[in-house]
């Protein structure tokens, strides 16, 4: 593994969390399928998906930027690392206190202590990451949303305390996970992607990786109507989702564009070649299904059958988007390995991603159709999430091997 000492660690913590986090899930399937007594699930969501997104995602994403955007020879802020050793304390905190005492005065302190340290980072990297090619756009405009969402996180405690958790609590939420999803991590990726095959983009008009940019960047803002349809039934709200829906789909043209000359540049049949085309399918899928969602029909259907199609989108992105981009970033970056061991754990995960999925979304569409359904998807749920477990402890001992 290539980079000092502190990078290696803060990539294998980041590891580490994404490893709690899918111990967490494994024991969220459990419940479900065999309820646990005294297990505090609500309380242990909150921690599993604080752990997920703050942890393993905004800590591997931006080491990321950090390898790919800052040069070797350029001065970094002496507040970076202090901020990422405050994240760490703070997300590791987390996973205490989120398990135990849910969204209470302790959670809130160390979530606006890993706000402020991740509000310094942010401003840091605007500054740092300079430029007018399209890779930089779409990272400023990430960490801009970043900025945006931990405004929402900021207001939950008025609310709650003035109004409590009422209709206008849960829209800031969604408001919240709506630009750390659709805003940050897929403008971060989508920038750290744009970055590494630059020398290959050359062949790709300044035009269309423009317009892919502008597209996404105009869409974010009013794509967050599709969020706060549970609660409304107001057709300006439906209009806005779908215009904004549509841009993003139009936008896939431009990726499918890109994507092409991506392709070519890997090899046929390679790890690199097979991750690629599972994360851009993963984008893909989703952004059909915001599309779909703009629909009253499907959007009612959608908040009626939240165990299986909400929870199976939030699981396509994070899992098979997110997760296996970040994975990707990180083996082309070199700031991972993965030696037959890790390809072995990432085979693992690929396979639990699809199989859980297949489940969710398989079973949601049966309800919907009133075809009987597989009365055991339980007990699928809690294999395969078992099995991703497994996959991901492979990938984290593979960053030890040569420490055996």
């Amino acid at each position: 593994m290539n980079g000092d000492r502190s990078t290696s660690f803060f990539i294998r913590y980041a590891l580490f969390l994404l490893l709690i986090s899918a111990g967490f899930g494994v024991l969220l399937r459990l419940h479900l399928w065999r309820p646990i007594s005294q297990l505090p699930y609500l309380n242990l969501i909150q921690g599993h998906s604080h752990v997920a997104f703050l942890g393993w995602g905004y800590l591997a994403a931006i080491l990321v930027i950090r390898r790919l955007f800052l040069k070797e020879n350029q001065p970094r802020r002496p507040l970076y690392k202090p901020m990422l050793y405050i994240i760490i304390v703070t997300v590791s905190a987390m996973l205490v206190s989120f398990p135990l005492y849910g969204y209470k005065v302790f959670s809130i302190a160390l979530l606006t202590l890993f706000g402020i340290s991740s509000f310094i980072l942010s401003i840091g990297f605007l500054k740092d990451v300079k430029g007018h090619s399209a890779d930089v756009y779409f990272i400023h405009y990430g960490l801009y949303c970043y900025l945006l969402s931990s405004l929402a996180t900021w207001s939950l405690p008025y609310v709650v305390i003035n109004y409590g958790k009422e209709a206008l609590y849960y829209n800031i939420v969604y408001a919240y996970l709506h630009f750390l999803y659709n805003g940050f991590f897929v403008f971060i990726l989508f920038g750290c992607l744009f970055k590494l095959f630059e020398k290959s983009l050359a062949d790709v008009p300044e035009k269309t990786q423009r317009s892919f940019f502008y597209f996404l960047a105009i869409a974010c803002v009013p794509a967050y109507a599709l969020s706060v349809l549970w609660s409304t039934d107001q057709r300006v709200y439906y209009v806005t989702g779908g215009i904004a829906a549509c841009l993003q789909t139009v936008a896939l043209y431009a990726l499918y564009r890109i994507s092409k000359v991506v392709i070519r540049t890997l090899k046929p049949r390679s790890l690199s070649h097979g991750l690629y085309g599972f994360f851009i399918t993963a984008y893909v899928i989703k952004t059909i299904a915001q599309l779909l969602s703009a629909f009253p029909y499907v959007a009612k259907q959608t908040t009626a059958l939240k165990p299986f199609l909400i929870i199976g989108y939030l699981h396509l992105f994070t899992l098979a988007f997110m997760t296996v981009c970040l994975l990707f970033l990180l083996y082309r970056t070199a700031l991972i390995r993965l030696s037959m061991l890790g390809k072995s754990g990432l085979l693992l995960l690929i396979i639990g991603i699809l199989v859980t999925e297949f489940t969710l979304f398989g079973r949601g569409l049966l309800v919907v159709l009133q075809v009987p359904a597989f009365e055991n998807h339980p007990v699928v749920l809690v294999q395969f999430s078992l099995l991703m477990l497994i996959g991901i402890a492979l990938i984290f001992l593979d960053q030890f091997r040569n420490r055996f």
